[in-house]
């Protein structure tokens, strides 16, 4: 399934978790940012986007402002494969004990 199906008590996704729990997004100096400096970006313009978007990640993943950008990226893919391992094991839980039928939450319709 995902990397922490793999993982022999999913200690991974929860170390993930708390990680990169809610958190406020913090703001990073340009010094601390990495991997951005001198790599050509196309136009101009979208440099700003990028690194605003990057900026944004960081915020998300715990020890972002630290991490360089290939870093950055593998522990994102990590964390949504645990998200979406969480979630099938959430909807097999609810077609194990029959969930509610009164609400829809939208996960239907995919």
């Amino acid at each position: 399934m995902a990397e922490c199906m793999k993982m022999k008590t999913g200690a991974g996704c929860r170390r993930i978790m708390k990680r990169g729990g809610m958190r406020k997004p913090r703001r990073i100096p340009p010094s601390r940012r990495g991997g951005l400096k001198g790599q050509p970006l196309g136009g101009g313009s979208d440099r700003g986007s990028i690194s605003a978007k990057l900026v944004a990640l960081q915020g998300l993943v715990a020890a972002g402002g630290r991490m360089k950008v290939e870093t950055l990226f593998q522990e994102t893919a990590k964390y949504i494969l645990c998200l979406r391992t969480q979630v099938q094991i959430l909807q097999r839980l609810v077609e194990l004990y029959g969930g509610d039928d009164g609400g829809d939450c939208g996960g239907e319709g995919r």
